[in-house]
């Protein structure tokens, strides 16, 4: 055994040798769905949390960029259904940690069930908002909730990451969101 060990060793540099062993980074599941940058351009290195902000109204938030999640959402002050043209639409009013608001009326693309760790099974509207994050902008399915304060309240799940971003999860704050 120690003459394998040894060859194995020996024949591969141990850096490549335990690499090949060890399982996908967190950026491997960012880039595991989705759609690729226009560009074509490799994924951007961000950090595990970042600035962003939230189009239309250039509504500056703290993201939270989580490969652990699918989906993305919203934790919004306060939101309602109401109809237009016989069509769900959702009037949200989303807050920052600076107490800057925007409110939007955005059409319902779909309700999703979701479940609290506790909690009973919910239905959420799921809406869109183009959001800017290290200088890309890129529209996301966002579940809006109500759930009380979180340090985040912006969550980006593995479908808006997928093929633009990959996550170094000791940084964050990497970039600023210019996206004019």
């Amino acid at each position: 055994m120690t003459a394998f060990r040894n060859t194995i060793l020996s024949t591969f540099p141990l850096a490549a040798f335990l690499a090949a062993l060890a399982p996908p980074a967190c950026g491997a599941l960012a880039q595991s769905a989705g759609s690729a940058p226009a560009s074509g351009s490799p994924p951007m290195m961000v950090g595990w949390a970042e600035r962003a902000r939230i189009f239309p109204g250039n509504l500056p938030m703290q993201a939270k960029l989580d490969t652990g999640a699918n989906t993305s959402a919203l934790n919004v002050e306060s939101y309602e259904i109401i109809e237009h043209d016989g069509k769900k639409w959702a009037r949200i009013t989303a807050t920052n940690r600076a107490n800057a608001k925007r409110t939007y009326e955005l059409e319902v693309i779909r309700f999703s069930k979701t479940k609290d760790h506790n909690g009973p099974l919910r239905l959420r509207p799921v809406v869109q908002l183009v959001i800017c994050i290290a200088g890309i902008r890129k529209t996301a399915e966002l579940n809006v909730s109500k759930r009380g304060k979180f340090i985040y309240k912006l969550l980006l799940g593995r479908r808006f990451l997928a093929n633009t971003f990959t996550i170094d999860p000791s940084r964050k704050f990497t970039k600023p969101p210019k996206c004019g």
